[in-house]
């Protein structure tokens, strides 16, 4: 069967090396000393031509019917991209908002769909939270192995927030005999509310090895900054990670892993972006632990079963200061948790001329929300508990019915606690013509499950909703690829429609009718270029989206958010990206240019209700590079810099959040062993 990424001929344990590499050991030490980083080995199951996270085995990318972006911790640390969130912003069809300063809210769109239309993983264990939002502001790539991306509908697998892709984030991996890494950098930054500037300092440390059939990594991090803005915007993010597996090479494999983090920022900012608060701060925390034991039953047939805990915990406080505050003397504290508990088992059935894949998993998801304040108008108190489980059961053949053709079909049933039951379906075909010429279709059907809020209600006075039914989306997609040389060229035409949007009313006659109602509908619709080469020691990629959104139904708006014939806020018409490596003796050197056409926004300082503005476009320029030097002791050390937003571009992500301006970065990595 060619479409796999090991041959037929051989067992499932064999051909499926990352189940045998996707369960982990909860060991976590929270790390307050500087920044280090584990050393990488060359592994062909990591190499870009390998997905799993498309079809939950290891299949060649150039096989599957959607297109897929594989970003490796390696390239990613050479490039000096340290935060998830701009690794995403290099992908074709993505694009991300930040409100302003490091550690402010980050959301992630694809391909025009709401931000909370992305599932995001990490060693197979949800961190969404439930109905879907995610914030990548903690999110780092210091301990990343890899990053797959995938675009298009993905619910058959994924279930519930799969509506416009998934990115799934590989933790750093064990291999070899023992390597320690250790990273320290320092840099300083271009305020925007002032002409000064404003220190930051990361660093990382991680350790990897093997001993006979049992492999671990261990790492954390330490990120902090004084902040973009001049008042109570210092930022302190730590994080750790572990993973140990065990594999013994036999009919048994066994793999955990788990990650902290931990991120305590002061905001001073009001939701128009004025400066007027000067202790307000927000501390998250977020613990994944993923656990997965895969059994090769027979040379044909292997189970999976992986379990998964993800707690996030996050408080917002805005202790008594002055009038100086936006609603006078103010005080609040609000203190929130959810915590998601998940368990998905999978059998794999090698048919000589197909894989069929039959799943069942079950999650139960449970929040809580603690809310306190005072004011000139006397304290005030809102609390809610909220919980709800999900059963499902899916399938998914891989086939080949036609020499150089690859047919992927999938069907799911999912029965949710509050909205009953919801079915999703994918079909796609990639097709190999001709030597280098590729052409690839899917059409596909995807869920967003409502949030707690929308459900149950948030505590604050509104009624949720139980009779909702989930957020639906229709897509396909047409595409192709062609290599000419060592030129691949590659191009894919979307279009999405979105249905039953759920939207806030507080029009309610009746205090007990429900605050939110299943109305409104819009559409996505783009196209999405790209292409890579390599010429000697010169690497380069580059990627173009061209999209358009609209609004189908207004439902109940009644503000500017959501207008009948109006594009969908936050997403570009316009985007593109160049990035070029160039290999040099003993280092690296590279270039990323980044442009982000024109969108719409709303203006909440404007007055009410908030009105349309439109967001100019922006390029920005990062530069990186790494050599090595030598040095007196056995340890392999280089010199790091980074330079983001070279020509300090003044621009806004969001409006009335300006973006940061230059940084410039310089630093050490040291490894030892390996």
């Amino acid at each position: 069967m060619t479409f796999l990424a090991r041959p037929l001929d051989r067992p499932f344990g064999q051909r499926l090396p990352h189940l045998r590499q996707l369960i982990e050991v909860a060991v976590l030490v929270l790390i307050f000393t500087p920044h280090l980083s584990a050393q990488e080995a060359e592994d062909p199951f990591l190499l870009p031509e390998i997905v799993v996270t498309a079809t939950q085995v290891p299949v060649a990318r150039s096989l599957l019917p959607t297109p897929a972006s594989v970003l490796t911790g390696v390239s990613l640390r050479e490039q000096g991209i340290g935060s998830v969130a701009d690794a995403l912003a290099l992908v074709p069809g993505l694009s991300v908002s930040h409100s302003g300063a490091e550690g402010a809210q980050t959301s992630v769109f694809m391909r025009g769909g709401e931000s909370n239309y992305v599932k995001v993983l990490v060693d197979g264990v949800a961190v969404n939270e439930a109905g879907g939002s995610i914030d990548l502001a903690d999110l780092s790539t210091e301990q990343v192995e890899r990053i797959e991306v995938v675009r298009g509908p993905a619910s058959v697998l994924y279930g519930s927030d799969a509506v416009s892709g998934v990115v799934q984030i590989f933790t750093r991996r064990g291999r070899g005999s023992p390597a320690l890494e250790i990273s320290a950098l320092g840099g300083r930054g271009e305020q925007r509310y002032e002409s000064g500037r404003y220190n930051l300092l990361d660093g990382n440390a991680t350790l990897t090895g093997a001993a006979g059939s049992l492999s671990y990594a261990v790492g954390g991090a330490r990120s902090w900054t004084e902040g973009a803005y001049p008042v109570n915007n210092e930022r302190a993010l730590h994080s750790a990670n572990a993973r140990v597996a065990w594999d013994p090479g036999g009919m048994v494999r066994v793999a955990v892993s788990s990650r902290f983090t931990d991120s305590e920022a002061g905001f001073p900012t009001d939701g128009a972006g004025n400066l007027v608060d000067e202790n307000a701060l927000i501390d998250r925390r977020r613990w994944t632990t993923s656990a997965q034991v895969v059994s090769r039953i027979s040379p044909r047939l292997e189970s999976a079963l992986q379990l998964g805990v993800s707690t996030r915990r996050q408080l917002t406080l805005d202790e008594p200061d002055s009038p100086a505050d936006t609603f006078g003397v103010f005080a609040s504290r609000m203190d929130s948790e959810l915590t998601r508990t998940s368990a998905d088992l999978h059998v794999n059935a090698d048919l000589d001329r197909a894989l069929l894949t039959l799943g069942t998993s079950h999650e139960v998801a449970r929040g809580s929300t603690r809310y306190e304040s005072e004011s000139e108008w006397g304290p005030s108190t809102a609390e809610a508990d909220y919980d709800r489980s999900n059963t499902a059961a899916y399938l998914q053949l891989l086939t080949e019915p036609l020499p150089g053709a690859t047919l992927t079909a999938g069907g799911r049933m999912d029965h949710n606690e509050a909205f009953g039951r919801f079915d999703t379906y994918r079909i796609g075909l990639s097709w190999t013509v001709a030597d280098g010429t590729r052409f690839r279709g899917a059409i596909g059907r995807a869920f967003r499950e409502p949030t707690f809020a929308e459900n149950f209600g948030s505590g604050f006075g509104d009624s949720g909703n139980e009779e909702l039914v989930p957020e639906r989306t229709r897509s396909w997609e047409l595409g192709g690829e062609q290599r000419i040389g060592g030129v691949v060229l590659g191009a894919t035409w979307f279009h999405q429609t979105f249905r039953d949007l759920v939207q806030y009313t507080a029009a309610t006659d009746d205090p007990s009718e429900p605050n939110y109602v299943n109305v409104g509908a819009a559409e996505a619709r783009g196209l999405e270029l790209t292409g890579e080469s390599t010429v000697g020691r010169l690497g380069l990629s580059s990627s173009y989206t061209y999209l358009r959104t609209q609004v189908l139904d207004p439902g109940l708006a009644s503000d500017a958010t959501f207008v009948e014939g109006q594009e969908l806020l936050r997403r570009p018409g316009h985007s593109a990206t160049l990035t070029t490596r160039l290999a040099l003796d003993g280092g690296v050197l590279g270039m990323t240019v980044a442009r982000v056409g024109e969108r719409e926004d709303l203006d909440f300082g404007g007055g009410f209700p908030a009105p349309r503005v439109t967001m100019p476009a922006h390029t920005t320029v990062a530069l990186s590079g790494e050599h090595a030097v030598p040095t007196a002791w056995d340890a392999e050390t280089r010199l790091l810099f980074r330079v983001e937003n070279l020509l300090d571009e003044d621009y806004e992500s969001i409006h009335g959040f300006p973006a940061l301006g230059r940084i410039v970065r310089i630093g050490v990595r040291i490894g030892v062993g390996g």
